[in-house]
């Protein structure tokens, strides 16, 4: 059954708009990786989906995940007229939220492997305080494809420690061109804050324009036409939307700041500690909060991270497994 997408339609061309662009929530990367399928994944599908009307699926996230700076959220879901998009909805303040990593006219494909429908899915990995959800949609198809053969990967991912909302892309096999296929031209991608489903607005707005391999963020998008990519993110794209408003591990408690210099830094970090620290361990993590460099000892105050490529670091002091210092740099 077709789609009836009035409703994103309606959205999405910006009929609220109220926040500033000089103050973005989030800033856009866009990384190459190696996408893989969920290791072990919960199964929230068991049989064919197309129109998400009807159906209501929903994705625990397994933590309580900040989201626009401020609301939290634990769990994602499907249905209830937003076919394609992970909605959330913070109870404290009633803001409703939509994640959409490639909205489109989607269905599900069979699997001639298991001879069922390839199901949608999720797992939370990690220890708390870093853990990261992870959603998965696999090898989904297109309502307007004939063949039935065309079929994309991609996933949601979410990390506790920053904030940071990650859209990685995997295999695509596309028949047709990507316009036919979409019927906008291109797959909507983006994040929206705000959601009146009864009003047809929103409060925020950031969606992705143009060429998937460098995409434009946009907020608010130009009035008119539903913004949309010109085209299908590639195998092993990864578009991360990290906040402005720092939580986790950028909020380094009062009691444990660790001073370090030069920032921004190029080939090294020199750590402000007493010489009864120098004996201590400690790891650089990045934004995300994945372990870059790990070391069971200092040997000096001064760390080579002429390795690195640039970004936001975060050194974290350590006294057998027990965090005494973090502080953060920019490496140029």
């Amino acid at each position: 059954m077709k789609k009836n997408i009035t409703f994103l339609a309606i959205t999405f061309l910006f009929l609220a708009r109220s926040y500033a662009q000089d103050t973005l929530p989030y800033t856009l990367e866009v990384l190459e990786g190696t996408y893989k399928n969920l290791e072990k994944p919960t199964i929230i599908t068991n049989g064919p989906w197309d129109d998400f009307d009807e159906g209501l699926f929903e994705f625990p996230i397994g933590f309580d995940f900040t989201i626009f700076g401020s609301s939290t959220i634990n769990q994602l879901r499907i249905g209830g007229g937003l076919p394609e998009a992970l909605a959330a909805y913070n109870e404290a303040d009633g803001t409703y939220f939509l994640i959409a990593p490639c909205y489109g006219d989607l269905v599900s494909s069979f699997d001639t492997t298991t001879l069922g429908f390839y199901p949608l899915s999720y797992e939370t990995t990690g220890a708390p305080g870093e853990r990261i959800f992870k959603q998965e949609w696999r090898h989904v198809g297109f309502y307007n494809d004939d063949s039935g053969v065309s079929f994309i990967n991609f996933q949601v991912w979410l990390y506790e420690a920053t904030g940071v909302i990650e859209y990685h892309y995997g295999p695509s096999y596309l028949t047709e061109s990507v316009s036919f296929l979409y019927d906008d031209g291109g797959p909507i991608v983006g994040l929206i804050s705000g959601l009146d489903q009864l009003e047809d607005t929103y409060q925020i707005g950031l969606l992705l324009s143009g060429d998937p391999a460098s995409p434009t963020l946009l907020n608010p998008p130009p009035e008119g036409d539903p913004v949309f990519l010109t085209g299908q993110p590639a195998d092993g794209t990864i578009y991360r939307f990290t906040p402005t408003v720092t939580i986790g591990t950028n909020d380094i408690p009062e009691s444990l700041p660790l001073g370090l210099y030069p920032v921004p830094a190029t080939h090294s970090v020199t750590l402000e500690i007493g010489d009864d620290l120098i004996d201590k361990g400690y790891q650089i993590t990045d934004i995300t909060g994945r372990v870059i460099l790990e070391k069971t000892q200092l040997s000096s105050k001064t760390i080579d991270i002429s390795t690195l490529r640039p970004g936001v670091y975060f050194v974290r002091l350590t006294n057998g497994g027990t965090m005494v210092g973090v502080g953060r740099f920019n490496k140029l």
